[in-house]
Parts: structure tokens; C-alpha cells; sequence
């Protein structure tokens, strides 16, 4: 035989050996002498950027920068409320089981109807909308009612963790559609530090419900509440090309800019054309 080419990554020896493995898998009979191997992992190795690298377009790329801010505002914040409620539920309620029992409820609810509102909203509406439902409902536990079985208080807080869960959620996979792929990794990371910072502070809360619910539930509304205005900055990710490059990040939203920059001048000039009739404008 005059040999076959095939290509590894530097260890002949177990080179040989996973063709072999892979040949007896899949009964075939296959002699490793009359293999040539061709050693390439060089090759891939430069054409793939260094950690340094990666960082230093934090640094070049603006607008990728910027999305990741956000996303890391909004990590310290939902991350804030979300294990603020898990360490207070028991402020919430005379019974401290029934409390944390309606709370994991509200958990298994949110996982199961989470990816409704992706699916006809898409993902930067819906973060806007669970930001927004949350911090309505904090105030809303400020009215003082009682069912019976469940004062308006618990039900409104149980309501708001459920959509702060669900932005919890959320996060992680609008960040992943957002990122480019060389930066997903390091950008799912420092959200990862965001929430992290976040899950610190939370507990705290349970001394702020000791301190004054009602103050503490006004926190948590203007927290939500604020969160939802930064998505607004952020482009939506749903049926849309994950970017590859940081530049490619960069150009979307030049382009979104330019068309954003175009309908006002169509607009302009429509107002133009209504005011003065026939008459062309420049």
C-alpha cells in the first residue's frame, strides 16, 4: 500500500492508537505502519487569538464593552433581589415553610413558563418586561391585605421573585446570543462575577426586612425598575446571527445607527413635503 495521510496534533504514538480504536469500533482492519502522519497543530494554534488578546478588544471594541456593562448592571441587580427573597422569605410570612414553599413553587412555575415570552417577545423585550412586572408587584406588596391564607404582601412578593427569577434566568442566555464566540466565554465570566457580587450583597437584605419591609421592598422596585431601561440600549437577539468577531458587534450597530439616522431624515422630509406641497426638498 502506498500509505494513507492523516493528521494529529503532535503524539504520534496515541495518534496511531485512537485510528486503531476507531478502526476496531467500526470492524475494519487497519494497519498503523502504513499510515503517514502529518503533524499540524501549529497551524490551528496561530490562527487562534491568545487570552491576551481576547481582553485587549474589551479595549478596542466599544460597543462591546458597553453590552457587557450592561449586562453586568443587570447581573448585580436581578442577582441582588433574586437571593435577597431566598434569604427573607421568612420575613414574609408568620409560617417560614409555607413561605419558602410558595417561593419554590414560583421557582418550578417561572422554569416552566420562562420561554414563552422568548418565543413571541424575544429575548431584550422580555428581560424589559420581567424588570418592569417585578418592581410593579414590590410596590404593590405595599398595600396592606389579607386573603386568609395569604396576606397581598407575600403574593406580590411571591409574583415579583418570579419574574426576578425568570430575568435571572434569562440573562445568561441572552448574553450567550449576544457575545461574539471568541469573547463568549470571557463575557459569560465577568457576568458570572456580577452575579456573584450580587449574590453577596442579597443576603443583606435580610437584615434591610428586619430594618423595614416596606423600605426594603421600595429598594428592590426602583432596583427593578431602573434595571429595565438597560436593555433598551442593548439589540435584540432572537432569530438573529450570533456575531463572530468583536468588529462584527461593532458593525451591527453602526448599521442599526445609520437606518435609526435614515427613517429620521425620511420622516424630515416627509413633514417638509406635507408643509410646502409639491414642492421638492433637497
Amino acid at each position: 500500500s502506498s500509505g494513507i495521510n492523516a493528521e494529529y496534533g503532535g503524539d504520534e504514538k496515541n495518534a496511531k492508537r485512537s485510528l486503531q480504536w476507531l478502526a476496531k469500533n467500526n470492524n475494519v482492519d487497519l494497519n498503523t505502519d502504513n499510515i503517514q502522519l502529518e503533524k499540524n497543530a501549529g497551524q490551528a494554534d496561530d490562527t487562534k487569538p491568545s487570552q491576551l488578546e481576547v481582553l485587549k478588544e474589551f479595549l478596542e471594541y466599544r460597543e462591546m464593552t458597553i453590552q457587557l456593562a450592561a449586562l453586568m448592571i443587570m447581573g448585580v441587580i436581578v442577582a441582588f433581589i433574586y437571593y435577597g427573597f431566598a434569604f427573607g422569605w421568612g420575613k414574609l410570612g408568620s409560617d417560614l415553610y409555607l413561605s419558602y414553599f410558595y417561593a419554590g413553587l414560583g421557582d418550578l412555575l417561572t422554569i416552566i413558563l420562562q420561554p414563552v415570552p422568548h418565543m413571541y417577545l424575544g429575548r431584550r423585550k422580555s428581560m424589559i418586561v420581567y424588570f418592569l412586572v417585578a418592581g410593579c408587584t414590590f410596590l404593590v406588596a405595599l398595600i396592606p391585605l389579607d386573603f386568609g391564607f395569604i396576606t397581598l404582601e407575600q403574593l406580590s412578593c411571591l409574583v415579583g421573585s418570579m419574574f426576578s427569577s425568570a430575568a435571572f434566568f434569562s440573562l445568561f442566555l441572552y448574553t450567550s446570543e449576544l457575545a461574539p464566540d471568541a469573547q463568549r466565554g470571557k463575557m459569560l465570566g465577568f457576568l458570572s462575577i456580577a452575579c456573584r457580587v450580587g449574590a453577596l450583597l442579597g443576603p443583606q437584605a435580610n437584615l434591610m426586612f428586619e430594618w423595614s419591609k416596606q423600605g426594603t421592598l421600595v429598594i428592590f422596585a426602583v432596583l427593578a425598575v431602573l434595571a429595565s431601561l438597560v436593555p433598551i440600549r442593548l439589540p435584540e437577539s432572537r432569530g438573529i446571527k450570533t456575531p463572530a468577531t468583536a468588529a462584527e458587534v461593532e458593525e451591527r450597530r453602526r448599521q442599526k445607527a445609520g437606518r435609526r439616522k435614515e427613517k429620521v431624515e425620511e420622516r424630515r422630509r416627509q413633514k417638509l413635503v406635507e408643509k410646502n406641497g409639491d414642492v421638492q426638498v433637497e
